[in-house]
């Protein structure tokens, strides 16, 4: 059995990438009667997967439940189907989301301003640039992400979920600040955590995706202050500070 997961492995080392998505599936698979035979990513940060044995479809629904199945061919994709989306360009009219259509030639979504001023700010005409600011978006940012309209591969409609319009306003409602941080391995993160002595600044780690990250720092933690002792242990890595609300 042969797919693609609904993750990107994006500016850390790629052998170590393939071994964080192993070591995962492993885990997933174990008690069951399977064989990983591959983990494999592709030019623009794809994961694919290949295993066999008996319980081959028991580990497909695990890994569908864990990250989720990447459409990869046009053909594929269902109005009203949900899924992970990477953001992969940021515009003053619209965010394009890579969902992981790879054939017969690599395009994306595109959720457009208007559809993100409908779900985050109450349909009020806010510019791209304060919806992003708000909301902390950024490039690589995982967003669950609706289908709604296709017409054609270069005219893909997307929304976001309604779970993630949640997740998101959520967040801003939090009065902690918080640390986005794209390219790294939770493994990473912790390591530089602990060099810097920085967990006592630290409220939790959230895992997005298996390269980006949210850290919540404790109340009167000021962010900006984490990022300068953690990037010189993160080289790879791009922070980004929330606002607080």
């Amino acid at each position: 059995m042969e797919f693609v997961i609904s993750e990107r492995i994006t500016n850390v080392d790629i052998i170590e990438g393939k071994k964080e998505v192993y070591k995962i599936i492993k885990n997933l698979a174990s008690g069951i009667k399977v064989k990983l035979n591959e983990v494999d990513i592709s030019y623009d940060g794809w994961v694919l997967v290949k295993f066999s044995g008996e319980d081959s479809e028991v580990l497909m629904e695990l890994i569908k439940r864990k990250f989720g199945i990447a459409p990869v061919k046009y053909d594929q994709i269902k109005i009203g189907e949900v899924y992970k989306s990477f953001i992969s360009e940021i515009n003053e009219k619209f965010l394009n989301l890579d969902i992981g259509i790879l054939s017969p030639d690599h395009c994306n979504g595109v959720c457009s301003l208007y559809t993100l001023q409908a779900q985050l700010t109450d349909g009020f005409k806010i510019s791209m640039k304060n919806i992003v600011s708000k909301f902390t978006l950024c490039l690589d940012l995982p967003l669950e992400a609706r289908v709604i309209k296709v017409e054609g591969k270069d005219n893909i409609s997307l929304e976001i979920s309604d779970y993630q319009v949640n997740y998101l306003k959520d967040l801003i409602k939090n009065p902690l600040e918080r640390i986005i941080i794209i390219g790294a391995l939770s493994k990473e993160i912790k390591k530089a955590i602990d060099k810097v002595n920085a967990y006592r600044d630290i409220v939790g780690i959230e895992t997005l995706c298996i390269t980006s990250h949210i850290l919540t720092c404790k109340l009167g933690t000021n962010a900006r202050g984490i990022i300068k002792k953690l990037a010189p242990n993160l080289e790879r890595a791009i922070f980004y500070s929330t606002a607080l609300s």
